[in-house]
């Protein structure tokens, strides 16, 4: 009698690479924080003046931002003569109520006047001048 030989193939597992998958995660992970933190604020320095009282508001907000040497609706400069048709138009397109005004505290206080006296006359009743909260009792 004749034997037949079979060769039996050898079981070998499956293999996934886990490092592309985790290398993509990882280059999401840090795409979302580092440009999460560049939306929240623009980029123009305030030193804001302290209050005791300081609270925090929520809310469709619009930012007007008041340097020593300039006025910013959200990040984009403005004169002051055009903030109020600037801050009715902005306020239309993200349907906002409430406006959060930024004054260094070294900017001139008439040219915060001029920014409220802007900003009631665009119609936007609810504003608040934006503090930083003090420390201590």
């Amino acid at each position: 009698m004749m034997q037949i030989e079979i060769e039996r193939r050898k079981y070998t597992r499956p293999f996934l690479d886990m490092t592309p998958m985790i290398d993509v995660v990882f280059q999401l992970v840090l795409f979302f924080v580092l440009t999460s933190h560049a939306i929240n604020e623009p980029v123009i320095k305030i030193v804001l003046p302290e209050s005791k009282t300081a609270v925090d508001i929520d809310g469709a907000t619009l930012t007007i931002s008041v340097s020593s040497s300039a006025v910013f609706l959200e990040d984009r400069e403005v004169a002051v003569e055009g903030l109020g048709a600037a801050l009715k138009s902005r306020a239309a397109q993200e349907h906002a109520t409430e406006v959060r005004i930024k004054a260094d505290r070294r900017a001139d206080i008439g040219r915060l006047v001029q920014v409220i006296d802007q900003v009631r006359m665009a119609d936007m009743k609810n504003f608040a001048i934006v503090t930083e909260e003090a420390a201590g009792p």
